[in-house]
């Protein structure tokens, strides 16, 4: 069930192919040797992660080997913290960022807001992932919307989620 991807580089020794539409690739040795069968980095898209290792191959006369080879996308998850002063949900010009606050990714991964209240967690699979906020980490006197919990899907045509504003005010 999994889909097969073309123009993805591959690379044995010295030699190099690129795949079809349907994945499939095709290197024609010259000699019966062993060979190093693997993704082509230089050439590979950054979005892209590989999952299988490379292969020693030993290739001999008239033989044909069909292995696979694994890779998967990664996107991105991006925002902004900040105090807002008049409760609108905006970040006006008077709103300050917030630094120092936690958000997880998944429960899994943990980043911190910095000076300009952003946060970013790079290499996220494809998929739904859920973006919370460590309550621990929130000052004292602040508070944000509860159901903030953010379920966010990263797709082939949308790999970077960068528009998650999350507003926090001050509790009374």
């Amino acid at each position: 069930g999994e889909q097969s991807d073309g123009d993805i580089p591959e690379r044995s020794d010295n030699l190099r192919a690129v795949s079809n539409e349907d994945g499939l690739y095709r290197f024609n040795p010259m000699f019966t040797d062993v060979y190093l069968l693997n993704f082509d980095y230089n050439r590979l898209f950054a979005d892209y992660t590989p999952i299988t290792e490379e292969k020693i191959i030993k290739i001999e006369d008239n033989q044909n080997l069909f292995l696979n080879f694994g890779l998967t996308l990664n996107g991105s998850i991006s925002g902004k913290l900040f105090l807002d002063k008049n409760n609108n949900g905006i970040q006006d010009e008077e709103d300050e960022p917030l630094s120092w606050i936690g958000v997880t990714l998944d429960g899994k991964k943990y980043d911190y807001t910095d000076s300009r209240g952003e946060f970013y967690f790079e290499n996220v699979s494809l998929g739904s992932h859920e973006i919370n906020i460590v309550q621990e980490s929130i000052p004292a006197n602040l508070e944000y919307e509860k159901t903030i919990s953010r379920n966010i899907i990263i797709t082939k045509d949308k790999l970077d989620v960068q528009d998650i504003i999350i507003p926090l005010y001050y509790s009374f």
